[in-house]
């Protein structure tokens, strides 16, 4: 090898050298940069940390002083209470107590902070700090220590030798502590005892109470019961007129008395418990006239009248207690007539038919004083009435209303009171009654059709209430006229104080309504009609009026078209109109309907409403085209489920309608409104 081409070669030698070393330096200037920045990050994060760590460390001892107030200041509280307080850990071991709970130790240095449960029980034995109540030490210790295990220390009432009472319960922790409670509940102890003593003395008393009013009012109602019965049969010797007064005032207070005798008797069985309700047949609207008729000579010196309104499809035959009914409303119709001097006591009873039972809801008004509306629940309270003592206007014991509330509440209802002073007051009774299986006769027969009689009475509720009792029966109400006379009427009723003369034509029977306590000046007893009515009488007075024959007379049978696609829909009617005194013609569909109309001339016409071909309403429209001698009277029949009032069933031209299934007496009612003066009475003679 040449000497150049050597050199040449350590030169390209040196130099690679050279470079290599470069990138050597510039790679370890590099890697001590990144070292520098490294070293820089991590003094800043440590010294980060060390600051975090150092505000940590101060919200550590705060919360770590407040934390140590917090329990001073919960123990401070717990151990100032009067209730004492314990933990207990879960082997048993008492953390802590308050003074409250130590107390009761006595200061026994043993009772501290380690002590166990069982220890806690074992000294309280020994030292005699409870009353065992008849158990041994060892019994009392464990059954004590039982209710350790169990999950949570139900409540016990441990009696401690000072004669004090505390009661012992506790909680168990999620941790599994026991933190035991104890109250002193002494007082309340004591105060439960007192209230017991009070109690038994309090039914002894009324025990002795109750024993005393049974006896004492029996003893007294055997010389009432003889002075009554004497009082009568002197009655029936002769007397002048001055011991006649003498007599009648004898007895007037003897019942008095005795009304009296019967309020405490009842109470007193009340308040015994005693009270027993029969149960029997009885018809409750003769017990409402029963007792109108008892009670009527209260009314004889005042002007009130006696009302009853009932319905008069209602069903009253039942099953219950009549006596205990008749005395429920004795003492309300008693109450409404004492504290009413003028106008009227009207007692109206509805009711609703359910599937065993009727429920009956029956209602006492009157025109009388009132009561104040701070005095109605007042009412019914025991020797309670509306008045004082020192200014009281009207005798009683105030026992009627309490006894009325009783009996009532026995029977399973409910009582009530609207009242405005000055105007009037209104009891009610809501209560349910088993229906009885007596039959309760036919009171649906309408023996008035054709009848027209005129009421001349001037109590507009009298009036009223008759009218409609009236109408029931299917005869047709007429006023007087200018005059006072009723010249077209089959018969006439009137009050007492309308004069009978020229109030009615020649022939036309005059009946003269007067309340049951009163005579008539009548001379024919058959004349007279003594209110209130039952509805039975009002049905059989309407079967005897006899119908006075109008204008030329009749000649002619009431003349019915019924118009029905149903065969025994046409049957069913046949027969509820079979008695009557009728000309009957039927039609199967609408057009047979038209034709018969046009054939018969017909007084009256019932219409199915829906029939094949041509419907009642057709039919009935087609009637009303053709009309030229006035308009029939067509009535609508329709099972349909309909309100009349809002209904597009009934058109302008039918007069009214009746629903399916037909009632007869609904039946009748519209036969009767439509007899014209021509035809015969529709009730056979």
């Amino acid at each position: 090898m040449k000497a150049d081409d050597a050199f040449t070669m350590e030169r390209r030698a040196r130099l690679a050298a050279e470079r290599l070393a470069e990138v050597r330096r510039n790679e370890l200037f590099q890697s001590n940069r990144k070292l520098t920045e490294q070293a820089k990050t991590l003094a800043e994060q440590v010294i980060e940390r060390r600051e975090e760590t150092k505000r940590v460390k101060g919200d550590l001892v705060e919360a770590t002083s407040k934390l140590q107030t917090a329990e001073r200041r919960l123990w401070f509280s717990l151990d100032a209470m009067r209730d004492g307080f314990a933990v207990f850990d879960g082997r048993g071991r008492m953390v802590s107590a308050n003074s409250a709970w130590l107390k009761a130790f006595g200061g026994l240095a043993e009772v501290a902070p380690g002590i166990t449960w069982k220890a806690c029980l074992g000294l309280a034995v020994t030292e005699g700090l409870v009353d065992l109540q008849g158990l041994t030490g060892g019994e009392w210790i464990d059954a004590m220590a039982a209710r350790w295990t169990d999950a949570r220390f139900d409540a016990v009432i441990v009696r401690l030798w000072s004669g004090a009472y505390v009661r012992l319960d506790g909680t168990r922790t999620d941790s599994g502590d026991m933190i035991c409670h104890a109250q002193n509940i002494t007082k309340a102890m004591r105060r439960e005892s007192y209230l017991r003593e009070a109690h038994r003395q309090a039914e002894a008393a009324s025990r002795a109470k109750s024993a005393f009013l049974a006896t004492m009012s029996h003893e007294l109602r055997t010389p009432m019961n003889g002075v009554l019965g004497m009082t009568q049969l002197l009655e029936e010797t002769p007397l002048s007129d001055e011991q006649r007064e003498f007599i009648d005032t004898i007895k007037s207070s003897s019942e008095a008395l005795l009304r009296i005798i019967n309020d405490v008797l009842d109470f007193s069985k009340a308040e015994a418990g005693k009270l027993q309700l029969m149960s029997e047949p009885f018809d409750l609207e003769d017990v409402v006239l029963d007792v109108f008729s008892l009670l009527s000579p209260l009314v004889a010196d005042k002007p009130v009248a006696l009302l009853f309104d009932i319905d008069m499809a209602l069903p009253t035959k039942v099953l219950g207690d009549a006596g205990r009914f008749r005395q429920v409303l004795m003492n309300l119709v008693g109450n409404a007539i004492k504290f009413t001097q003028d106008g009227h006591v009207l007692v109206r009873l509805i009711g609703l038919e359910e599937q065993e039972t009727m429920r009956f809801v029956l209602t006492v008004e009157d025109t009388g004083i009132g009561i104040p509306e701070d005095k109605l629940d007042h009412v019914f309270g025991e020797f309670n009435q509306v008045e004082g003592t020192t200014n009281r206007r009207y005798e009683g014991t105030g026992l009627g209303l309490s006894i009325t509330k009783r009996l009532v509440g026995l029977m399973g209802g409910e009582v009530w009171v609207h009242s405005v002073e000055g105007e009037g007051s209104s009891f009610g009774i809501d209560f349910n009654l088993p229906r009885s299986d007596e039959l309760p006769g036919d009171l649906d027969a309408q023996p008035g059709l054709g009848k027209t009689l005129t009421l001349a009475i001037k109590n507009a509720a009298v009036r009223d209430i008759l009218s409609q009792q009236l109408q029931h029966f299917g005869c047709s109400i007429m006023p007087l006229d200018g005059s006072n006379v009723a010249p077209e009427a089959d018969a006439v009723l009137r009050g007492q104080c309308i004069p009978p003369d020229d109030i009615a034509p020649q022939g036309v029977p005059v009946y003269t309504l007067v309340p049951n306590h009163r005579r008539s000046e009548s001379t024919d007893p058959g004349l007279v009609l003594q209110y209130p009515l039952s509805r039975r009488r009002i049905q059989e007075f309407v079967s005897s009026v006899p119908i006075r024959p109008k204008g030329k007379g009749p000649h002619r049978k009431l003349r019915v078209l019924a118009a029905d696609d149903n065969r025994t829909n046409r049957m069913v009617f046949e027969m509820m109109v079979k008695p009557l005194n009728l000309e009957v013609r039927f039609a199967e569909d609408g057009a047979q309907a038209v034709e018969a109309w046009a054939d018969m001339t017909p007084d009256v016409i019932f219409m199915d409403i829906s029939m094949p071909q041509v419907d009642g309403r057709e039919a009935a429209r087609q009637i009303r085209q053709a009309e030229t001698a006035g308009r029939v009277p067509i009535f609508a029949l329709t099972a349909h489920a309909i309100d009349a009032g809002d209904s597009d069933l009934i058109t302008s031209d039918f007069d009214g309608w009746l629903p399916k299934p037909l009632k007869k007496d609904e039946l009748l009612k519209r036969i009767g409104e439509v007899i014209p003066a021509e035809c015969f009475p529709v009730v056979r003679a």
